[in-house]
């Protein structure tokens, strides 16, 4: 089976079962798989759209942790990618921004809460 073929799957399967992990709470193990589907990289075809969907993911699954900076980080990455893809205008980069904007909320709140 030719690299790329096999570079697909192995980038699929870290996104599918990332969101299996999602899916039962296991978070620390869904952010594994998202990232083991990034670090596969730049090969094989319909890459860019795995990355955008794996850095989405990976936002959620941070954002469940409680790591609303990494997550955010995550989202923003996912919306740029998207915005790469779709153009800025397109309802996958304006859902991937609000994820963003809600992690940008949630750090607020855990500094206000800090403050004394």
């Amino acid at each position: 089976m030719p690299a790329e073929v096999l570079a697909d799957l192995d980038s699929d399967l870290g996104l599918n079962a990332g969101t299996m992990e999602v899916a039962r709470g296991d978070y620390p193990a869904a952010c594994k798989r998202f990232e083991a589907g990034l670090a596969i990289g730049e090969v094989g075809s319909g890459w860019r759209e795995r990355k955008a969907a794996l850095l989405n993911n990976l936002g959620v699954a941070y954002g469940m942790r409680g790591d609303h900076a990494r997550a955010r980080d995550d989202f923003g990455r996912a919306a740029a990618a998207q915005r790469d893809l779709f153009g800025p205008d397109h309802p996958d980069v304006a859902t991937t921004m609000l994820n963003e904007g809600a992690m940008v909320r949630a750090l607020a709140v855990s500094e206000a809460r800090r403050e004394p």
